[in-house]
């Protein structure tokens, strides 16, 4: 015998004696009239019916045991996600996936039977359930979504919470659950409860048809008299070999210009449109051209921003031993009207030559002009180093550059080599590997395809695999390396691909470039190297604005902007990131969003001050897009709207969807099965694999507890109403109501 109180028993026992004395009290009060005998035997009685119910509200009783049978519970799940209307096989004209599963369904019918509950489901975002296997079948495959395990974790909870037995799960799907990972939970609860999960893998390896277009440079930053490129790579699926066309329109829709790309056959072609740098900033799209039997019409196209950059390219260039090359790079760079340069030339010990943008001539100085500290190279965006700065160069001043570059975002151009004679420890820290000594004679610059995957090759310049390269005059006084830093990409080699001949290294903030030899004048200066053009202007044109991207900060912007992620998925929260490396505290930073499609207007977040390290205030803000697109994100200065401030371009990718990858996926089936003790069958498995699956369990009864109070005996009620009943009797007996 236990108790199970109605109330908890502190509570309980105080109001069992408090009703034990109220009652005494009105008893003897109510028998106060009666002889001594009566008196005794009604107050004896009508205190054995209070603690009596005061017993009652203690509840005691037992738990006894029973056992319930239970008709078992099959559940018949079936995909119909969209995904489902792809072919079962690699051939486009088999059958669907969708129609092999309707096809199944109609044989399990047969399995329905008095003695088995089967319950049939559709499962797209929910699980869906359905009268019969015959509706199931008639189930359009158009959801958006397949939730397969959660769907079925939900359903396999409610009869869990009705206390049914569920002897088995039967999925027929390709397996491409929109929420894969949601299998771990369904796995565990399923094994737990040693319900089996059997399966049926529809389809195979499928890529639909289609032909996608993207682009990895969605903001191009144009700086004045710059010739810009913009950028698309084309994919096709499954279309044949193809000659696809391929557009440049502008703002309005207008074609800029057109070109036809041939696209093999499972393979991507990249595709370039050169434009004269723009006044203004604008919109650009580039498109494919519509294609018969495409799967997809909404990867068609990719849309870019162009940002017209009135702001000039702050170069200083120094030179303590000069050559052909620099003077060559020199004139160059003064003749561009982004370039705002500051070249200084060594003459003897004590002679030194400054020429300055919109500067013809200049006359000899005692004084060199060479930056001496971190804040007076702060005043350029790029310095271009050649020969002999062990003749400018101090400790001090190596110093001061490479806090320039690592601590401040600077970028560094080693234009012909090593930049020294000897040894200059200060400098190593910034250079992309160990010198080891000079090799003899020329060396074709040959591009890697780390350089075309980078954006350098491939576009304005030619391809790495282009004749041209080696009709070109070679490099000179190349050095050969003893080791590389890890963190070196390698752009360029010679023609056996042994020696690096140009390269770039990302430093702290900045980024270092490397032309590992001299003699690229001759491009520019040679007939036979012009007869393709210019490529010498081409490849300065091309590689001074790419190295840019390298660094933490774009030549002109003393403010950069950072996305952590791009793209990102619809939903996901994005960390954006700012710097600031000029003069001051720029007080507050706010970031603007602006979508780029829609009728949405501008939001603006507050920037988050995260301090200063290295002697750059931080930044860093927070926004989550709901909505799919392309967006501009903008850091403002708000208190200094004079300066100029960044831009960038990000792309908030839908969700994925079912016609995102079509390979259906067996091996998560395969794992669902494994992992909670089914089997994975075909739609021709043995008519014997279907009655395993469908088998009666041997068990059908499960052992449940009920309390059973002793208050619900007859005898019980029966004594406590005899003892009021008899006290009542007796007090009539003597005269009492």
């Amino acid at each position: 015998m236990i108790l199970d109180p109605v109330l908890p028993l502190p509570l309980l026992v105080p109001l069992i004696l408090l009703l034990a004395a109220a009652a005494g009290w009105l008893c003897r009060k109510a028998c106060r009239s009666l002889p001594g005998k009566a008196r005794f035997a009604c107050i004896l009685l009508y205190a054995a019916a209070v603690l009596a119910i005061g017993a009652l509200l203690l509840n005691p009783g037992r738990y006894e045991k029973k056992l319930v049978s239970n008709m078992p519970v099959w559940l018949i799940a079936s995909d119909t996600s969209a995904s489902m209307t792809s072919p079962s096989t690699p051939d486009a004209a088999s059958t669907s996936r969708s129609s092999l599963a309707a096809g199944l369904l109609k044989k399990l019918a047969a399995y329905q039977t008095p003695e088995r509950d089967l319950r049939w489901f559709g499962i797209g975002h929910t699980a869906s359930r359905k009268d019969d296997a015959a509706a199931l079948a008639a189930a359009k495959p158009d959801a958006d979504a397949s939730m397969l395990a959660s769907s079925i974790d939900q359903q396999l909870h409610a009869l869990q919470r009705q206390g049914r037995t569920v002897a088995g799960i039967l999925l027929l799907s390709d397996g491409r659950d929109s929420r894969p990972d949601d299998a771990r939970q369904l796995s565990i609860k399923a094994a737990g409860q040693n319900t089996p999960i059997h399966t049926v893998a529809l389809g195979s390896n499928w890529e639909a048809p289609d032909i996608a277009l993207s682009s990895s440079r969605t903001l191009v930053q144009a700086y004045k008299g710059t010739p810009i490129t913009l950028t698309a790579s084309v994919r096709n699926s499954g279309m044949g070999d193809r000659q696809l066309g391929i557009v440049l329109l502008d703002a309005s829709g207008k074609q800029v210009e057109r070109k036809i790309v041939d696209v093999a056959n499972g393979k991507t072609a990249d595709v370039a449109f050169s434009l004269e740098s723009p006044e203004n900033s604008s919109d650009y799209t580039i498109a494919c051209e519509p294609v018969a039997g495409e799967t997809r019409k909404d990867n068609n196209s990719a849309a870019v921003t162009v940002r017209a950059i009135t702001s000039k390219i702050r170069v200083f260039m120094a030179e303590g031993s000069p050559y052909w090359d620099s003077k060559f790079l020199a004139q160059f760079l003064r003749k561009q009207e982004a370039f705002e340069v500051k070249s200084v030339h060594r003459l003897s010990q004590d002679r030194f030559y400054q020429i300055n943008s919109g500067d013809d001539t200049s006359e000899p100085s005692p004084d060199a002009g060479i930056p001496t500290s971190t804040a007076e190279f702060l005043r350029y965006d790029i310095v271009i180093l050649g020969k002999g700065m062990e003749h400018l160069f101090t400790p001090e001043i190596a110093e001061a550059l490479q806090s320039y570059v690592r601590d401040h975002g600077g970028l560094l151009i080693f234009a012909r080599g090593k930049s020294y004679g000897g040894s200059m420890p200060a400098m190593e820290p910034l250079e992309p590997f160990a010198w080891q000594h000079t090799i003899g004679g020329e060396h074709h610059l040959t591009p890697t395809p780390t350089g075309a995957s980078e954006g350098l090759f491939g576009h304005v310049l030619p391809a790495p695999k282009d004749a041209v390269w080696k009709t070109l005059p070679g490099l000179e006084d190349v050095w050969d390396v003893d080791s590389i830093s890890p963190d070196t990409r390698i752009l360029a080699t010679t023609d056996d691909g042994q020696t690096p001949l140009l390269t770039i290294r990302r430093v702290g903030m900045g980024a270092v470039a490397c032309l590992n030899g001299e003699g690229l004048w001759k491009w520019d200066f040679y007939p036979e190297a012009r007869r393709d053009g210019n490529i010498y202007a081409d490849f300065w044109k091309q590689f001074l604005p790419w190295i840019q991207t390298a660094a933490e900060f774009r030549p002109g912007f003393d403010l950069s902007l950072h996305a952590e992620r791009n793209p990102i998925e619809t939903g996901d929260a994005l960390r954006c990131t700012m710097s600031w490396r000029g003069i001051g505290t720029p007080g507050n930073v706010e970031l603007q969003i602006t979508p780029l499609s829609g009728q949405s207007s501008p939001q603006t977040v507050a920037a988050r001050h995260e301090g200063e390290k290295n002697g750059l205030h931080r930044w860093t803000a927070s926004l989550v897009p709901d909505k799919p697109g392309d967006y501009l994100l903008k850091a403002i200065l708000p208190d200094q709207p004079e300066i100029p401030c960044p831009e960038i371009r990000i792309r908030v990718n839908p969700l994925p969807g079912e016609l995102d990858n079509l390979n259906a996926d067996r091996e998560w089936m395969a794992r669902l099965s494994e992992s909670t003790g089914g089997t994975m069958l075909t739609p021709d498995s043995p008519a014997a694999a279907w009655d395993t699956v469908f088998a009666m369990p041997q068990d059908t009864q499960s052992e449940e507890e009920e309390y059973r109070p002793a208050w619900n005996c007859w005898w019980v009620l029966l004594s406590i109403g005899a003892a009021l009943g008899l006290a009542w009797w007796i007090r009539r007996r003597h005269g009492l109501l």
